[in-house]
């Protein structure tokens, strides 16, 4: 009995440490290879069924496998010299067989811009897969000088690119760049029609169309043989920085601090490695061979992740040397700093370039062909995922019962089958993937792979339960759908710098691939000690210049501060220096203190009504050409500016908010995207049925909301916030009510989602198919999540349907503010570099300068500079058109009781249930209260509440008026 007892005692104590050991190490994840077929079959079965699935060029070229074609080249001429946006010029061409061949067309834009040309390729009246609508025609840049400017700290600055216009030859790719050689298109036997569309609005230079059968490049055995010659002694060094020109603004030149970079210094910014962000663009170097012969290649590099390579493409005069060449992996160094990547095979054998004595061009292009078949793969399970979870949201409905006992696949029988494609397809690109890795499956950079199989080895356990664990499939926190979006992120940002290249014997050592330690703890000691002794680290004026202070960062105040030593000071003889300011909210105190500078850039919208009411800055509207100027803006932008019908800012850039929209899930859903706000209550019960939701700003953040989140219903309405003087709220007046009153109803009787963590990945991952966005969201949307590329639009925000038939839309927003300070002795210069500042071109230049060297995206407040930006044609015109809805609201000495009551408001509205109108007249009370204490403070009124001085609140139709008066801005605003 004792010892059945003592035995029992071991079980159960084994029992238990196995559920603990259990409980803290995870499964196993099952990681094992996955077959051919098995592969196949998952492939064939998810895009089989899929509603309306997308035929990709991968999938375009597995189906013309085996179609081979003779040599054969020929060029028909255009007819037409120039295609505007909307034209289509046709080419018709004969072939002697049916098969694959790839376009070459003469052409270029007509004028400099900031993006890109797109068009469309279409044969015989057939676009043969989804990236022949969007073919990329890149434009092409010089840097205007390789002697780099320096600042007035001794800095080097990245100098101005030109734009080299005219037509050449360009092979024609898609967008995405996803092919080392041009993308191929079947053509048949006989004459074919080949339509190419511009679906840009800039104009397209055009000329004639070459067609070339699809020929394999040559291996490198083959191209060795083909050439005589003997390899040249020796070693040649070229600054990566030097090259020739470059066919996309994302290849950069950066500067580094590290010394292992050169030329380098410690304290001194140097500019010293070229960045290659950005897949299929280009640099080219021209370079003097002094003898003829073989050269291998090695490039000073370094890649961004630390156990995954980055892939480059060689060309030499424009093409392509040999198969090799195609795509050439940069792997990672083991200490993931530089490397000195040899070209050459895998058994570290270099390959030989074979150059004769003269001038040639030597190019580099980052690559994603390796990864294309998994890109594609990636890219059908998003797709699939979207897809099946919103069709099991349809079974199992918005609130799933937890205490049911589920049977899925009585109703969605191919749920076992969907599962089990995706386990397979998600191992096959794990272990697809982890071929390119020493780590293999264990790379960091797929371990979102390995999250996803984890995930989906227990949803296949139990495929009836599955809606109960929905939220791991698709859900926006932890899911499979969000490892695939994150895959896809990473495997298309595996960029690479380079900081120099050696053309040499093969043998010759190399430079060193990294410095010392020595070297970089005496390097790093450097910048420490300059950090506390170097000028350019402090905020200090200068009495021979205008002193400006500017809320941003190094690189957006650098690339400003040599647009005015460049342009601005030559011209009128003021000298500027621009100083980053450690915090904005300071710039009261150092007014107070007599430290304030003569101007101050960049900041937040509500600084400038503080320092008006504080005396601290200068009314604008002194000077007589003020109104002139004004009509650049929008004119809401304006409002926050305004104290007692004088003006102390300007809007130097601005944000927008507009509808964006899922267009495939809205057509799944038999949806049309909202114009006003009753449409967006009609659609919420179709939306909530899939567990889905619109988004309002309001929804973001924490408890506290702003104006900007709250208020924009009070303008719809034609509703107001204050009393003409100043001295009381109108939010308890009948517009404004309706205002608040429909913002509570679209949460607590439609339902919208009260708090949303994260819009971009609500929205990239289905459960937020459509909402109101800004421009940080509009940015990561369309760089952040490439595989919705051609699924989402832009369109009006919605609005209050008028008594005319219009529709109000105004909405709440501005962007950052420049002021000229009272205590200034330099008002004149400062109102010369203001108008200066925000004209047009020199905002338009600002913007290209900031792209084209950074890649980072401005966008200007002068609205003729805004037409201008970085933008794709279509979302342009729809931002062009929003922003005339743009308003914000005024400002009062007690206006920051008006926006926290607002707050209050809505929060009781829709967390305690309290009725508008009763939360409104609680609210209202303080609001008033804190409006009278503030207009005592300021001296506007007495002890009693009655005014002593006049206290005017301007809003929107004042501003009109004065702008009209002085012939501005007839169309700024509807």
């Amino acid at each position: 009995m004792k010892k059945t007892k003592i035995i029992v005692a071991i079980a159960l104590a084994l029992a238990l440490t196995g559920g603990i050991l259990a409980f803290l190490i995870p499964n196993a994840v099952a990681t094992d290879a996955v077959t051919e077929s098995e592969m196949t079959w998952a492939k064939e079965f998810l895009r089989g069924t899929l509603t309306d699935p997308t035929v990709l060029y991968n999938d375009f070229l597995e189906g013309n496998k085996g179609t081979a074609t003779p040599s054969f080249s020929e060029t028909v001429p255009s007819a037409a010299a120039e295609l505007t946006g909307g034209e289509t010029a046709e080419y018709r061409v004969t072939v002697p067989q049916t098969g694959l061949y790839s376009l070459t067309l003469d052409c270029g834009a007509k004028e400099r811009s900031f993006v890109n040309i797109t068009l469309a390729v279409a044969v015989n009246g057939e676009t043969q897969y989804s990236e022949a609508n969007n073919i990329d025609v890149p434009l092409f840049w010089k840097d205007s000088t390789k002697d780099f400017p320096l600042d007035s700290f001794g800095d080097e600055s990245v100098p101005s690119v030109d734009f080299v216009g005219g037509s050449r030859e360009i092979p024609l790719y898609n967008n995405t760049y996803l092919t080392t050689s041009p993308i191929l298109f079947r053509l048949e036997g006989g004459e074919n029609v080949i339509s190419i569309t511009n679906k840009s609005v800039r104009a397209l230079l055009t000329g004639g169309l070459t067609v070339t059968s699809d020929t394999p490049l040559t291996p490198y055995a083959e191209y060795r043989q083909a050439n005589g010659g003997e390899v040249v002694p020796g070693i040649m060094t070229v600054d990566a920085t030097s090259y020739a020109e470059k066919n996309s603004t994302f290849i950069q030149l950066v500067s580094s601090n590290d010394i292992g970079a050169s030329p380098s210094d410690p304290v001194k910014r140097m500019v010293n490695v070229v960045g290659f962000g950005e897949v299929g663009s280009e640099a080219a170097y021209e370079l003097n061979i002094e003898k003829t012969g073989y050269y291998a290649l090695a490039l000073h590099a370094g890649t961004q992740s630390d156990d995954f390579p980055s892939f480059c493409t060689i060309k030499v005069d424009g093409a392509i040397p040999f198969a090799e060449a195609a795509a050439f992996p940069i792997r990672p160094g083991s200490s993931n700093g530089w490397i000195n990547a040899v070209f050459g095979s895998e058994d570290g054998e270099p390959y030989y370039l074979y150059l004769e004595q003269g001038t040639h061009t030597l190019s580099f292009r980052p690559e994603a062909e390796p990864m294309a078949v998994f890109l594609r793969d990636l890219r059908l399970l998003v797709e699939h995922i979207n897809q099946f979870s919103l069709n099991v949201k349809k079974v199992a409905g918005k609130e799933v019962d937890k205490n049911r006992t589920w049977r899925l696949t009585r109703y969605m029988p191919e749920t076992e089958d969907t599962l089990k494609a995706y386990n397979i397809l998600l191992r096959g690109l794990l272990n697809g993937l982890g071929e390119f890795s020493e780590k293999g499956i264990n790379a960091s950079t797929l371990s979102g792979l390995m999250e996803a199989i984890g995930l989906m080895e227990k949803l296949s356990e139990e495929p009836d339960d599955l809606p109960l664990y929905l939220e791991n499939l698709s859900g926006e926190q932890v899911s499979a759908l969000k490892s695939c979006g994150t895959m896809l992120d990473s495997i298309l940002s595996l960029s690479f710098s380079i900081d120099d290249f050696y053309l040499y014997d093969g043998v010759t050592e190399l430079p060193r691939e990294n410095p010392s330690f020595l070297s970089s703890v005496s390097s790093m000691g450097s910048q420490l000690w300059a950090s506390f002794t170097s000028p350019k680290y402090a905020v200090q004026n200068d009495d021979e210049a205008l002193n400006i202070w500017i809320n941003s960062s190094v690189m957006l105040a650098d690339t400003l501060q040599k647009l005015a030593d460049t342009r601005f000071t030559p011209e009128t003889g003021i000298k500027v220096k621009l100083s980053i300011m450690p915090d904005q909210n300071k710039l009261v105190l150092a007014s107070a203190a007599g430290t304030q500078p003569d101007m101050a850039l960049a900041i937040e919208r509500h600084i400038p009504f503080d320092l008006a009411l504080r005396d601290a800055i200068y009314d604008l509207t002194n000077f007589p050409d003020f109104w002139d100027v004004a009509g650049r803006f929008a004119p809401g932008a304006l409002i926050p500016y305004i104290y007692n019908d004088g003006v102390y800012g300007l809007s130097e850039s601005l944000d927008f908010q507009a509808l964006v929209y899922r267009e495939d899930i809205l057509d799944s859903l038999g949806l049309e995207p909202p114009d006003t706000w009753y449409d967006v209550a009609d659609m919420m019960s179709e939306l909530q049925r899939f567990d889905m939701s619109f988004y309002m700003p309001i929804a973001s953040g924490v408890g506290y909301k702003w104006f900007n989140q709250t208020s924009p219903l009070i303008y719809q309405f034609g509703g107001d916030f204050y009393e003409e003087d100043g001295t009381g709220t109108t939010i308890n007046q009948p517009n404004a009510v309706k205002g608040i009153t429909l913002l509570g109803d679209l949460f607590t009787t439609y339902a919208l989602n009260e708090q949303v963590m994260s819009f971009f990945n609500a929205f990239r991952y289905g459960q937020t198919p459509v909402g109101i966005t800004g421009n940080a969201d509009y940015l990561l949307i369309k760089y952040g999540a490439p595989e919705l590329t051609g699924q989402w639009k832009l369109a009006a925000p919605p609005g209050i349907p008028q008594e005319d038939g219009t529709v109000s839309r105004w909405f709440i927003s501005n962007g950052r503010a420049s002021t000229i300070f009272t205590n200034s002795d330099k008002k004149e210069e400062g109102w010369e570099f203001l108008k200066w500042w925000t004209s047009e071109d020199v905002q338009s230049e600002y913007a290209f300068t900031l792209l084209s060297q950074y890649g980072y995206i401005f966008l200007p407040g002068n609205l003729k500079a805004l037409e201008n930006s970085y933008l794709p044609d279509e979302d342009r015109a729809v931002i062009l058109e929003a922003v005339k809805w743009l308003r914000d609201v005024p400002r009062s000495p007690g206006q920051y009781m008006l926006e926290r009551m607002l707050s209050d408001i809505w929060n009781e509205i829709v967390f305690e249930g309290i009725p508008p109108q009763v939360s409104i007249d609680m609210n209202v009370i303080t609001i008033q209260r804190e409006f009278r204490r503030k207009m005592l403070e300021f001296g506007y009124a007495d002890e009693d509440g009655n005014l002593i001085q006049p206290y005017a609140v301007r809003e929107l139709d004042w501003v009109l008026e004065q702008l009209a008066a002085h012939g501005s801005g007839k169309e700024a605003s509807p």
